[in-house]
């Protein structure tokens, strides 16, 4: 919630350069300045304010300003924002009107009252001042969770084994120019050295996997280092042989199906546009060279709302077997499920195998020493309740800056207070930080607030070329009131170090007005080496503390129904990749559906991701970073892609072996027979790294095998009997026994059926019983074992009478 106009003196900070490097983009609020054309309305978020009053009144400053706001929002060269636009009532007369106030509509989502569109800076207040308009917000840059590593980062034994292309692109295991390395890391290679009937072998053949990322082949500058280079394009990874299309070398001819580009319009308001989703499809076919593949953007002017409908299209019209993704948004719920991840839980209910990039978010510190390192992650904060204590003293540009409510207390110890946490961040670091509360979107009753503070409370600038355009370093929209956003959501905000020595900033967080005191969720997206220390406070006792450190995988990552899947380098089977996003979320909520606030379920649900690990920085012919004349493409991007062609052998298999295969049972599968990761806790591996070969021939041979049988036995009345089965199997097993003849599930025995021992009630009549037993994927049924209860005779006596002799 913005602050009355306070009188601003001097400079905090000077220009940042425009040059940001980062996918997530801010919300950031701004002092109100004098204006030729202020809006009457509160509809517009202080960024939208700010850019529409400071248009037009200075030319240098306008340029700076809408340069360094493009490196964030979803904007034109010219400084048209593309805005979310939420409406009190949506018709045609209403567009027409949205139209004629300056609004170019390039989407609508009728579910939450809203269109989205382009608007020159200068209409902004026209369009605010609309009397069916709510709320005007500001779109943020969505994300890929793939890049280029820094070979800085990389070991030298990982710079000195890059390989050259391949001699010959379709020997061995070879698929194209370039084959990731992670085909033996996940023993891929043996795999798809097993034959199917028919001399064929696993190799993907009959299973259409369905790619979402940013675009596929519309960057001009794939694969450039310099000026003399020539771009990289999809027609030369055909050639190449390392995608499938008329010309491949290797005879996969069946060409890669584009359901969606990247649309031009968010191209030009600088959607990322790298054809990651190339660079994931060469990886896909590296896996499972006999895959159809399919490829779409999910990026469009309604953000997640698009990507949420080309899940749909993917199931659909193209009726794909694997769904993979990379993609984020900034504005994804922490604490619900968003429309993505309905669209997942959807799809996967109807059959579809969806996984998905766990995030490239996590970051740590070592608050040991380097010959005893004590690593934590810090990228995330949560406290499972608010706990209100009174706000510090804080200064805006040398002058008194109130808080009106109360604010959080950080430490969680009985009768010690802290309102800030400090972060100690290196010099030239920039990015984004992010606040949620578990309230229910569309729902929400408290606003909260948060600043990046010094030590004596001054509130840091992020963009200051002038005093007019200075831009606090916090988060005050509006949450709550006839204008407000109805997210609980404060974000992104960007923390920048502008300076050239390592700074502490100061986090606080104020709850502004409301009296609830829900969980709170605090995200700092940064990237490696960029946070230096931290402040954590340890409880009173041990394990105890009600906080929660590094929790990085949210949204659609770790919906119910998705393989979230974290990253190990291609040439290490016993690290996780620092960056990889750690733990899942704790969801409060029934999902986002529309603009009516859901329901709280009955307790809060965790949900542990990653469900795996896969490999990455895998060779490539174009993503990524260079060396040594090879591509390497870093990320849980890049890991989910892997583990998307392995589930693509699996299923194959499975369908061979005649079994009906489930997302859930090859989910299991995957889980099953993945390789432990020692040294990392359950939150950073989940069930491990992926073990191709290993899955493949669990659905290979696939049904348990009974050794013992249940033993039908003969009983008096009112006695119990035990029955007991043995089974072996490659896998855990369950069992289910149930009361009739062999193969009728009417009848499932309640209490004691799920284990290999079964102890009966007393009989008094005869009783059949047989178990079920599975292994995830199939099952084998035992034996009817009867139970006889004999009848004991009723004994004879003979009467004799007594002689009366009279």
């Amino acid at each position: 919630m913005e602050r009355p106009r306070l009188k601003r003196t001097g400079r905090l900070f000077g220009r940042i350069g425009v040059a940001l490097l980062l996918m997530f983009v801010l919300v950031v609020t701004t002092l109100p300045a004098q204006s030729a054309r202020p809006s009457q309305s509160d509809a517009l978020t202080p960024l939208l304010r700010n850019l529409a009053e400071h248009t037009g009144t200075a030319l240098a400053a306008e340029g700076d300003l809408i340069a360094h706001l493009r490196s964030r929002l979803l904007m034109k060269e010219d400084g048209s924002p593309l805005v979310q636009v939420y409406l009190t009532e949506l018709s045609p007369a209403v567009e027409e009107s949205l139209s004629r106030a300056g609004l170019t509509i390039l989407g609508r989502a009728p579910d939450y009252m809203r269109v989205s569109g382009t608007i020159a800076p200068h209409d902004l207040a026209a369009l605010a001042d609309l009397p069916f308009v709510q709320s005007v917000q500001e779109s943020f840059k969505p994300m890929t969770m793939g890049g280029a590593a820094a070979l800085g980062s990389m070991s030298l034994a990982e710079r000195t084994q890059m390989n050259p292309a391949n001699d010959d692109p379709c020997a061995g295991s070879n698929v194209g120019a370039f084959t990731t390395e992670g085909v033996q890391q996940m023993r891929v290679d043996l795999a798809r050295a097993l034959e199917l009937a028919g001399d064929a072998n696993v190799d993907g053949t009959g299973i259409t996997i369905g790619i979402i990322s940013d675009s596929y082949d519309v960057n001009p500058n794939a694969g450039m280092t310099g000026p003399d280079d020539s771009p990289i394009r999809a027609a030369d990874d055909i050639a190449s042989g390392d995608l499938p299309g008329p010309g491949n070398p290797c005879d996969r001819t069946t060409p890669v199906t584009v359901a969606r580009e990247l649309p031009p319009e968010m191209i030009a308001h600088g959607a990322p546009n790298s054809d990651e989703a190339r660079a994931m499809a060469q990886i896909v076919h590296d896996i499972a060279p006999g895959a159809e593949l399919v490829v779409a953007s999910g990026f469009g002017p309604n953000l997640g709302l698009d990507m949420a409908e080309v899940i749909r299209l993917l199931r659909d019209e193209h009726r794909v077997d694997i769904i993979v993704d990379d993609l984020g948004f900034a504005d994804q719920a922490f604490f619900q499920d968003d429309p993505v991840a309905v669209a997942v839980d959807e799809v996967v209910a109807q059959g579809v195998i969806y996984l998905s990039a766990a995030g490239n978010l996590n970051r740590q510190i070592n608050v040991g020493t380097p010959d005893e390192p004590n690593f934590k992650d810090i990228s995330s904060y949560i406290a499972l309740s608010y706990r209100p204590t009174p706000c510090p003293a804080l200064t805006w540009q040398d002058e008194p800056f109130l808080l009106e409510g109360d604010c959080h207390n950080f430490n969680p110890n009985t009768g010690t207070i802290s309102p800030t946490a400090r972060f100690t961040i290196a010099p030239g670091a920039f990015f984004p930080t992010r606040l949620q509360w578990a309230e229910p979107w569309y729902g929400v009753s408290t606003d909260f607030n948060f600043y990046w503070v010094d030590s004596s409370g001054a509130i840091f600038a992020d963009f200051d070329p002038s005093t007019d355009t200075a831009i606090r370093m916090s988060g005050e929209l509006p949450n709550t009131g006839p204008n407000g956003t109805n997210k609980p959501l404060e974000g992104d905000v960007w923390l920048v170090n502008d300076s050239a020595e390592p700074t502490d900033f100061h986090l606080v967080i104020e709850r502004r007005s409301g009296t609830a005191t829900p969980a709170i969720w605090f995200m700092l997206q940064a990237s490696a080496g960029m946070i230096l220390d931290a402040e954590f406070y340890e409880p009173d006792a041990p394990h105890t503390s009600p906080d929660i450190f590094g929790a990085t995988t949210y949204a659609h990552r770790s919906a119910r129904g998705v393989i979230s899947v974290g990253a190990v380098p291609w040439n290490n089977d016993n690290v996780v990749e620092a960056f990889s996003s750690r733990a899942g979320p704790l969801i409060f909520f029934e999902p986002i559906r529309g603009n009516t606030p859901a329901a709280a379920l009955p307790f809060p649900e965790f949900r542990q991701k990653p469900d795996l690990l896969a490999s990455n920085r895998g060779a490539n012919t174009f993503f990524g970073s260079k060396a040594t004349g090879v591509w390497r493409f870093t990320g849980t991007s890049a890991a989910a892609s892997h583990a998307a062609g392995v589930a693509a052998l699996v299923l194959q298999q499975a369908r061979a072996s005649g079994l009906n295969p489930t997302p859930a049972s090859i989910t299991q599968v995957m889980r099953d027979t993945a390789r432990p990761v020692p040294g990392f806790p359950l939150r950073a591996t989940g069930a491990g790294l992926l073990d191709a070969h290993a899955a493949v021939m669990s659905v290979r041979s696939p049904v348990p095998i009974i050794t013992t049988q249940p033993v039908s036995q003969s009983i008096t009345a009112g006695t119990a009997v035990t029955l007991t089965v043995v089974a072996t199997d490659t896998r855990q097993l369950s069992y289910q026994w149930y009361e009739g003849n062999s193969a009728d599930t009417s009848n499932p025995v309640a209490v004691g059926g799920d284990s290999p021992t079964f102890t009966t009630e007393s009989l008094t009549t005869t009783t059949s019983y047989w178990v079920r037993v599975s292994n995830g994927v199939n099952h084998v049924d035992s034996e009817t074992a009867t139970i006889t209860v004999e009848v004991e005779e009723t004994p004879l006596f003979r009467v004799f009478l007594p002689i009366v002799v009279q």
